[in-house]
């Protein structure tokens, strides 16, 4: 009998709670800024992006969350088995390989919500990607707008577009084709996820540059008016930091994991300490990802407390008028 270690030693249970608390925040969070009105039909049929991006969390989440507790329960109900190659106590696969042939463990119920949760994964995977790449595109436009360049018709803008419908059709895809293969069909959507996390992890160190030259450019135009553009951008520029630092942290665990699966290594599979400790990495970047991404678009806090600083050095400083 041979036993593949794969992504199914992942802290189901942990996430859905995780999740959960960030989904009743976000709920909050967008009643408490807006009383839900980016939600509204009329903007979003025309495309806003803070509308478009509000729409995405409030559909992926709730995904996410039911992937994790159905795998939750599947993962607690089908239990743990004894790896006879090693010894080693393992969370019982879907399938193993006896003399050279696939067999079926689970039960047959089980194997369909496994096959439906992981098409489910792919969609929100899609999203989250699209989401993060959206947000891409909105520090481009902001750079290009106050600089006054056409971004919506340059080959970046269009770049990111096909990236939104490129995801949302190789995920399921790659999902489909793997599924002859025991191992990669339980990587597969994973590994790519990571991919796309570390392009766009460059693509916000390229971003941030961006940025700050905008916030230069603006500090030595000494314009009144550009008080409230340098607020934002310092804002944003500090979001994209959290951005950076949580598209590394969730991507380097995963795809660590997933290539040693793939490659059929397994060093780091057959290790519950490495596991454990790359999994809780992940899942860390990907409570920074869903937070900073709630508070790029809905600051109000934050960029509240700048103005009414900015408006007391007003008050009290007449020469900075």
């Amino acid at each position: 009998m041979v036993v593949f270690y794969t992504l199914s030693d992942f802290s189901y249970v942990e996430r859905a709670i995780i999740e959960g608390w960030v989904w009743l925040w976000f709920l909050q969070r967008v009643w408490s800024v807006d009383k839900f009105a980016s939600l509204r039909w009329y903007r979003i049929r025309k495309f806003d992006l803070k509308s478009n991006i509000t729409l995405l969390i409030l559909l992926m989440l709730p995904t996410q969350i039911v992937f994790d507790i159905v795998w939750t329960y599947v993962k607690y109900k089908e239990g743990n088995i004894v790896d006879t190659s090693s010894g080693i106590i393992i969370p019982k696969p879907a399938f193993i390989i006896v003399n050279g042939h696939k067999v079926q463990i689970w039960s047959n119920e089980n194997i369909i919500l496994k096959m439906i949760t992981e098409y489910m994964l792919a969609c929100s995977f899609a999203l989250q990607s699209g989401t993060l790449v959206l947000l891409q595109t909105f520090w481009s436009h902001l750079a290009d707008q106050i600089g006054g360049k056409p971004f919506m018709k340059s080959w970046e803008f269009k770049f990111y577009v096909s990236w939104v419908f490129i995801s949302m059709i190789i995920f399921p895809l790659a999902r489909l084709l793997a599924s002859h293969d025991i191992i990669l069909v339980e990587n597969i959507i994973q590994l790519i996820f990571a991919i796309e996390l570390l392009i766009i992890f460059l693509l916000g160190i390229r971003n941030e540059k961006r940025l700050k030259n905008l916030l230069s450019n603006i500090r030595n135009q000494g314009s009144p008016s550009g008080r409230w553009a340098i607020v934002r951008i310092q804002y944003f520029i500090e979001m994209n930091k959290y951005l950076i630092f949580g598209t590394l942290m969730s991507s380097l665990g995963i795809l660590i994991i997933c290539t040693d699966a793939v490659t059929r290594t397994f060093r780091i599979s057959r290790s519950k300490f490495l596991m454990d400790l790359l999994i809780i990495n992940s899942n860390v970047g990907s409570l920074i990802l869903w937070v900073t991404m709630i508070l790029i678009i809905y600051p109000r806090y934050y960029t509240d407390g700048m103005v009414s600083y900015f408006n007391s050095e007003l008050a009290t400083n007449p020469s900075n008028r």
